[in-house]
C-alpha cells in the first residue's frame, strides 16, 4: 500500500549507492574524513550543470479508476466504499511520489533524468482479478498502443543506456 510507485525508493537506493561510493573514492583518495566533521561533503561539490548520475525510468501499471457518481455513492455504507477508497488512495500515492520524481530529478540541458510510462487502463480492463482471454488480450493492446505513443522516450532512453555501457 505505501510504494504502489516505488519510484522514489529506487531513487533514495540509488543516491545512497552514490554517497557510499563517492565516500569510498574519497577515502581511497587519502582525504582524512575525521577532520570534516560530522554532515561535512565527503566527495566533489555538487554542480547543478553537470548530469545527475541517475536515470529513472518508472513503469505504472496503468490509471484504472472508474468515476463515482454522486448519485450512486450518496448512499453508499462503509462496506461498499472499501474497494473504491483503496483505489482512490493507490492511486494519489502513486501520483504524489511521480511528482516527487520529476522534482528530484528534472530535465536538464543533458536530456531527460525521469521517465514515468503509465497507461491509462480502460475502466473494462482496470479488475486485477480478471484472468479472462478477453480481459489479457485488452491489455496486451494497451500495451501495444503504449510502446506506440512512447517510442521517441522509449529510444531516448534506449540510447542513454547504451551509452553508459560504453
Amino acid at each position: 500500500m505505501c510504494a504502489n510507485n516505488p519510484s522514489l525508493l529506487a531513487y533514495a537506493e540509488s543516491a545512497e549507492l552514490q554517497r557510499r561510493k563517492r565516500q569510498a573514492e574519497t577515502v581511497a583518495a587519502g582525504d582524512d574524513l575525521a577532520s570534516r566533521g560530522v554532515g561535512a561533503r565527503v566527495s566533489k561539490e555538487y554542480n547543478p550543470q553537470m548530469a545527475p548520475d541517475v536515470v529513472l525510468l518508472s513503469l505504472g501499471t496503468g490509471n484504472g479508476l472508474k468515476p463515482y457518481n454522486y448519485k450512486d455513492a450518496c448512499g453508499w455504507g462503509a462496506v461498499k466504499w472499501v474497494q473504491p477508497i483503496l483505489d482512490i488512495l493507490m492511486q494519489g500515492s502513486a501520483e504524489s511520489i511521480h511528482n516527487m520524481c520529476q522534482y528530484a530529478l528534472p530535465e536538464s540541458p543533458f536530456g531527460k533524468h525521469y521517465y514515468r510510462i503509465n497507461p491509462q487502463i480502460d475502466v473494462k480492463f482496470s479488475d486485477m482479478a480478471d484472468a479472462s482471454t478477453r480481459n489479457i488480450n485488452g491489455l496486451v493492446d494497451i500495451g501495444k498502443r503504449l510502446v506506440e505513443q512512447h517510442r521517441a522516450e522509449i529510444e531516448a532512453l534506449c540510447k542513454v543506456l547504451v551509452s553508459q555501457g560504453k
